[in-house]
């Protein structure tokens, strides 16, 4: 008979409504006595919070309980697991306790499953790239830490639920690919978040400011810690283009000295041909083969409507594309 999947997402409901009857036991414990867990990649604001949420917590209470486990350097405290907006409008709601399932003797990796699927079941699209890049990559380690872990004790579940969606331990040797399908994303996706680790502090706000583009930042995010902050000191504003990124990297790996960086961002700032992100050349008879109504049109024509359409396309997904493409503010694309 095949097992059931271990699922996490019963954990993460966003409304209070009643819980399925659970086999664990739920105690009340105090909210003051719950700490974020030190694995956790995202924060919970009040302005996350649906009012009308407040208003049932207000009321009735929590009551789909929260996932805590033992705080095993204070004793009698508690690590959160998932709850996050549950624990935080019981706090703003003047509750002093909080109904909680306590787990024990979690295997490796598992930890960081839970809270990173809970933070991305709130909406991947809607992270800024840090934490993106700070929960996939905790979730990415979680999972290879758990994946280990299973292949030594038979006697756990072979097959896991993320985002909605049943893995077997097996088939995550793609850890990446398991990821994109999981939460919606590309594989180049998250292996560009995945890769954006190393970026420091200062590159990543402008990361998350959209100053510096996320295609420039994956150059930068191969630097040593030093050249990352030399690369800051002299990028105008923190922006800069792709290319520009690039040469700073090839300048690291050739053996040459951190100085330069200064000279390269300002050799190529003001050279047009480097703010060009890409430029594609479509044939007519590609548009012919994808179009008839093309066929008859001049190529002012054409590159109108290509114009208009791309313009439509970017500006419904105007985060998402800015990323991918790599554009920002200093640079332009033809």
């Amino acid at each position: 008979m095949a097992s059931t999947p271990l699922n996490l997402s019963g954990m993460f409901e966003n409304s209070p409504s009643a819980a399925p009857r659970s086999r664990e036991r739920v105690e009340n414990i105090p909210v003051d006595l719950i700490d974020s867990h030190p694995r956790n990649t995202t924060y919970v604001t009040e302005t996350m919070l649906d009012p009308a949420f407040r208003e049932s917590v207000a009321a009735f209470g929590v009551l789909q309980p929260v996932l805590v486990i033992p705080n095993d350097n204070a004793a009698g405290r508690y690590y959160l697991l998932a709850g996050h907006k549950r624990l935080l409008g019981s706090r703003l709601c003047g509750r002093s306790y909080i109904p909680a399932i306590i787990r024990k003797g979690l295997p490796p990796g598992l930890e960081g499953i839970y809270i990173t699927d809970t933070n991305l079941q709130y909406g991947v699209q809607n992270m800024l790239p840090s934490e993106k890049c700070r929960t996939l990559w905790e979730q990415h380690q979680s999972l290879k830490e758990f994946r280990q872990y299973c292949r030594t004790h038979a006697e756990e579940k072979q097959e896991l639920e993320l985002g909605g969606k049943v893995f077997k331990f097996g088939h995550l040797e793609k850890t990446r690919e398991a990821l994109a399908t999981a939460y919606g994303l590309t594989p180049t996706d998250v292996q560009r978040f995945l890769g954006l680790h190393t970026l420091s502090p200062v590159l990543f706000e402008c990361v998350d400011r959209r100053t510096l583009a996320i295609s420039a930042a994956t150059y930068l995010a191969q630097l040593p810690k030093e050249w990352q902050l030399e690369a800051a000191r002299w990028i105008p504003d923190k922006k800069i283009s792709a290319y520009q990124a690039q040469q700073i990297l090839f300048l690291y790996q050739n053996g040459g000295n951190e100085k330069g960086i200064k000279d390269i961002v300002q050799n190529t700032q003001n050279d047009s041909r480097h703010k060009i992100t890409g430029s594609y050349k479509i044939s007519r008879r590609m548009l012919k083969s994808y179009s008839p109504y093309l066929a008859a049109m001049n190529d002012d024509e054409i590159a109108s409507i290509l114009k208009a359409a791309l313009t439509l396309y970017f500006e419904s997904h105007p985060l998402e594309n800015s990323e991918q493409r790599g554009y920002n503010i200093s640079e332009e694309a033809v």
